[in-house]
C-alpha cells in the first residue's frame, strides 16, 4: 500500500478552540534534550541500520526537503527529516555505489545534524533532539493494527490531522489525535513497507512531538492518540445509563465518516481537508451517519478537525470527534432517534 501526500500547503493551524483551550503551536519550541545514563535516564533506542541496497546519487544545491523527495524517488529505502530542516540549503553532492548509510551521512553532515538508523528508516535531526528516539509505539497498539504494514510519503509541513487521514483512508482504519497532536506538522519522509507502530513513530518524530507528551489509546476498532494535557474522558455520552434498546442498537450501528465532508472524492479530502466550523458539519455527518446530528448555536464555530474514521460503531464516531477537543466541556447525548452536541 502507497501513500503520497507531498503536495505543498500552507495550511494555517486549528482556530482557537473553545472556553479559554486554546488549539497547540507545532512541537519544538524547545529542544528534546539528549538523556544518558549518567543522569539516571532511559537511553534513546539504538537499531542496527535498515539493509538498504548500496545507492547511487547526485544533486545540485536545493533545499533539503527536495532533495530527501528526489532520493525517495530515485533510490527508495527509507529517510525521516526533521520537520524544520526542509529549507535549509544543501551543496550538492555524488555518491556512487555507496552505501546506503555514506548517502544519509553526505545529507545529515551539512544541516549539522545525525543520521540515526530506525528499523525502516534512518532518522536525520539536530543533536539537541536526539530524544525523540526514545519514541517507541511497538507494543502499545492493538494487535490488529500493528499487523498492518504500507509505504508512505509525506511532505515537510503537512498537518498530521492530514497524514492520519489518509493513513486511516488508504489503510482502511481509524487513526484520530486530539488537535495538541494534530496542529504539529510532520517532516519530508519516505518509508515501506513498514509496520504502522514504525510509520506512526516515524510520522511522530519528524514533527518534533516529545515521546513523553502524548499517550495511545486503542481497541479493536480505532486508535487515539492524547496529549497528556488532555484529560477528557473516553466518553462524552451524557445519557449512556438510560437509553433505550433502540437508542443502543443505533449507536452500535457500524459507519464509515471523512470529516468535514467527504465530498466526491473522500482521498483527495483526506489529503487536503482544512478544519471546519460545526455548523458546516452536521449536515455532512447527518448523512454519513444516516442519523439526524444538532448542537446548540453556542458551538457553532468550533473547528472540526480532518479525520477519517473507517468501519466504527457511531457511538465511537462520536466520541472520537469530540475528544479532538481537549475538554470534556462539550458533550453529546442521544434524544429521541437524534444525536445532539452541547455543552455541559
Amino acid at each position: 500500500m502507497f501513500m503520497s501526500i507531498y503536495k505543498r500547503r500552507t495550511l494555517a493551524l486549528p482556530a482557537a478552540l473553545l472556553m479559554g483551550v486554546l488549539a497547540a503551536v507545532p512541537w519544538g519550541c524547545a529542544p528534546a534534550r539528549e538523556k544518558t545514563a549518567e543522569s539516571g535516564a532511559k537511553p534513546a533506542r539504538t537499531a542496527a541500520a535498515p539493509a538498504f541496497p548500496k545507492a547511487s546519487f547526485q544533486h545540485e544545491t536545493a533545499p533539503a526537503g527536495d532533495i530527501v523527495r528526489k532520493i525517495g524517488e530515485e533510490v527508495g529505502g527509507g529517510i525521516v527529516l526533521m520537520q524544520g530542516l526542509e529549507e535549509r540549503s544543501m551543496p550538492g553532492f555524488e555518491v556512487d555505489g555507496a552505501a546506503y548509510a555514506a548517502l544519509v551521512q553526505k545529507l545529515a553532515e551539512p544541516l549539522e545534524s545525525r543520521a540515526e538508523p530506525l528499523p525502516h528508516a534512518w532518522f536525520i535531526a539536530p543533536p539537541d533532539y536526539a530524544g525523540l528516539l526514545d519514541t517507541r509505539l511497538e507494543g502499545r497498539l492493538p494487535e490488529r493494527f500493528a499487523a498492518m504494514t504500507g509505504t508512505v510519503a509525506f511532505g515537510a509541513k503537512t498537518p498530521l490531522s492530514n497524514v492520519l487521514a489518509v493513513l486511516s483512508q488508504n489503510m482502511g482504519v481509524t487513526l484520530v489525535a486530539d488537535n495538541f497532536i494534530t496542529g504539529a506538522r510532520c517532516g519530508e519522509l519516505f518509508m515501506g513497507p513498514a509496520p504502522l507502530p514504525e510509520i506512526l513513530a516515524a510520522v511522530l518524530m519528524s514533527a518534533r512531538v516529545p515521546p513523553d507528551a502524548y499517550a495511545v489509546e486503542g481497541t479493536d476498532e480505532y486508535v487515539f492518540i492524547r496529549s497528556t494535557r488532555n484529560t477528557a474522558p473516553p466518553s462524552l455520552l451524557v445519557n449512556g445509563e438510560n437509553l433505550t434498546p433502540e437508542q443502543r442498537a443505533l449507536l452500535d450501528r457500524v459507519v464509515d465518516v471523512v470529516l468535514p465532508e467527504p465530498g466526491a472524492n473522500p482521498v483527495e479530502t483526506a489529503f487536503g481537508a482544512r478544519p471546519a466550523p460545526l455548523k458546516s458539519v452536521l449536515t455532512p455527518l447527518t448523512q454519513q451517519f444516516r442519523v439526524v446530528v444538532s448542537a446548540k448555536k453556542v458551538l457553532a464555530d468550533v473547528p472540526v478537525t480532518p479525520c477519517v474514521m473507517r468501519g466504527v460503531r457511531l457511538g465511537t464516531a462520536m466520541d472520537l470527534m469530540l475528544r479532538q477537543w481537549p475538554t470534556d466541556r462539550v458533550v453529546w447525548e442521544v434524544v429521541d432517534d437524534q444525536v445532539l452536541i452541547r455543552p455541559r
